[in-house]
Formats: structure tokens, sequence, C-alpha cells
């Protein structure tokens, strides 16, 4: 479930659940859904919390939304389990030659994706802007702006944009890839981030949602705060000034995808959830 007319949907399935006492988990994946819940009426206010209350578990992506839920309605039974994915073989390598950063996701306000741009604006008084660039997969609302924006900062030569690419193009992106940058002003727990560091790929990005479990600062990557263009490009010149330090943040991002995010630990802790039902 995510929000607004995904809540809808999953709440006339759990009305005929509850009436027919079919058992009923909610897995919960919308990025906005706290901003969304706070501009509701009491009506539908009330209608969420008793799905949550009554459902026999809400399964949610990490702490930050435990705590989220917990404080939306505290008799819900709010279990953990975080997102996955299958770990490849691949590792990414050190590239001198040319420094692939990479962001993958819709192009719209909430991806930060013009707050990445700008930061290259600030990397483009350094000595390194030749040396890298930026891939930026996705398409969106804010797509066109984007491309403008690029131009008129003289960036566009630096930043590619290849628009929605499908799994195989996205596969062979993040073989290539070196950093995955995602400056997102809030978020659940993406898959982006999960399937770059299952290839060794450190990642710079916001801390929000649950961000955090999966990039843990100075160790695989940074975190900043939404909005912050500096500290982002600051964070960039950061990972790419250093060999060293790249090699211990990428051996870093593939041993946290191998232990937490797994797709054997996934369907382990989903089965134990449907066992626990009574």
């Amino acid at each position: 479930m995510s929000y607004k007319g995904s809540f809808i949907r999953k709440y006339l399935i759990f009305l005929l659940c509850q009436r027919y006492h079919i058992p009923t988990l909610v897995h919960l994946h919308g990025s906005e859904f706290q901003k969304w819940y706070q501009t509701l009426n009491p009506v539908i206010k009330h209608r969420v919390n008793q799905m949550l209350r009554d459902s026999n578990s809400v399964i949610v992506l990490g702490d930050f939304w435990k705590t989220t839920i917990d404080q939306i309605e505290s008799r819900a039974n709010t279990i953990i389990i975080r997102n996955a994915i299958k770990i490849p073989q691949e590792c990414v390598v050190w590239n001198d030659k040319k420094f692939r950063i990479i962001f993958l996701g819709v192009l719209n306000r909430r991806k930060g994706t013009e707050n990445l741009i700008r930061a290259f604006e600030i990397i483009k008084d350094s000595d390194k802007l030749n040396k890298i660039e930026l891939v930026i997969a996705g398409s969106g609302p804010e797509e066109k702006y984007l491309k403008i924006l690029c131009k008129e900062r003289k960036l566009d030569c630096f930043i590619k944009f290849l628009g929605w690419v499908d799994s195989k193009e996205k596969r062979k992106l993040l073989k290539t890839g070196n950093l995955l940058v995602l400056p997102s002003y809030n978020e659940g727990l993406p898959i982006s981030i999960l399937e770059a560091i299952s290839y060794g790929i450190p990642v710079v990005a916001t801390n929000v949602g649950d961000i955090a479990s999966a990039v843990f600062d100075g160790k695989n990557g940074y975190l900043v705060q939404p909005g912050d263009i500096m500290g982002l490009a600051e964070a960039i010149l950061k990972i790419i000034s250093d060999p060293s330090k790249y090699q211990d943040f990428s051996n870093q991002s593939k041993y946290i995808a191998k232990s937490k995010f797994s797709e054997e630990n996934f369907f382990q802790k989903m089965l134990q959830c449907y066992l626990a039902i009574k």
C-alpha cells in the first residue's frame, strides 16, 4: 500500500477481509504517507487508523517508518522487513579516466534532481569536472526544465539524460557506474540505492526515510540534508578525490547489501510473518 488512491483501494479489500474473517497483512511503501495522513479529515484518519490497528501486521521498510506508524496508531502490530535485491557477482572498480555518477529515478521535485545539477555547477569550479560525468536515467514532469537548466549553466556536455531505462539497460548502467546520488526530499527505502550497493557502488543521498539503514555516513557514502546543495557537492568531491577511501566505501557497500538486503533474508522474514498469523 502507498497512500491516496492506493489506500482507498486497499481499504475496500481490508473491509471485505474483516467481514469474512480473513487475516490481513499491510505492506506499506508510501514515501509521503505521513505527510498525506496529516492532511486528512477526521473521518479518513479514523479509517486509516482502523486499518493499521486491525490488520494482523503492518510491514514497514525500516526504523524511521516503524516510529512513524507507531506514532499514528500505537496499537498497530508494526514489523520491519526491509526491501531486498538479488546480489550480483559483479563489483564496480575505480575509473581514472571517466568517473561516472548515476541518478536513477523519476524526474520530479521530490527526487531533488535539480539540486544535483546545481551541485554540479559548484563542482564545475573545481578541477574535477573534466574527469567525471553525470548520467541521469529517468523521465518525469521536470525533464524538459532540467535539460534547459543544464544548457543555461553550461553543464550539458558533462550531464547526459538517458530517459527511462529498462531493467537490462539499468543493470548495464550499474555495472559501469562509480557513484549513485539520490538527493530526495522524502523516501521509503529506495530500490535504486539497494541495487547500487549490491554492485559495490558508494552512495551520496539525503538522510530521509530509511536510507540511513543502507547508506552509513562516512562508511559506504555520505548523507546530507534535503536541499543542501553545497553539502551535496562537497560529499561528491570527497568521494571522487580519494581512490583508497573509494575502495573502502565500495567494499562496505557490497558487504551491507549481502548482510542486510539479500532476497534470502527477505523471504525468510516474510515466511515468519505469515506463520505468525493465528
